[in-house]
């Protein structure tokens, strides 16, 4: 897969007096080359690339921003300034303790992976030489 396009959103939120932020990713992508039984010529095998793709991100994504908020408690990634422009009366009162806060913070994550073209397919080198003998 080459990623040829993404685009992400973050919106940030209080609510109940509890800061929520939702990661929106929108990404694009070609299938460079296939050398193996995979048919591409059929939209169910592409939708399927697709939602694999979908889940393996989302779950790299999760994965990272637990890491983050778990072990360096540090907001690389700009959350508390989309609470912030989002609800600036709200972050003055979270901001004092913000480590923790962001230490706790639910994050959503939601994807939209689209393949957009499909490149080369060949069978493989294995399959080459399975065939000859």
């Amino acid at each position: 897969m080459e990623l040829i396009r993404t685009k992400t959103t973050l919106k940030g939120g209080v609510k109940n007096g509890k800061p929520e932020i939702d990661i929106n990713i929108r990404a694009e992508a070609n299938v460079a080359e296939v050398q193996c039984d995979i048919d591409l010529t059929k939209l169910e095998m592409i939708k399927e690339l697709e939602r694999r793709n979908n889940q393996k991100l989302k779950k790299l994504i999760e994965k990272t921003v637990s890491k983050v908020q778990k072990e360096y408690k540090t907001d690389i990634f700009g959350f508390g300034d989309a609470i912030n422009r989002s609800n600036p009366k709200e972050w003055k009162e979270l901001e004092p303790d913000w480590e923790t806060n962001f230490s706790t913070l639910p994050v959503s994550v939601k994807i939209d992976f689209k393949i957009r073209r499909t490149g080369t397919q060949t069978n493989s080198y294995q399959k080459e030489m399975n065939k000859k003998e």
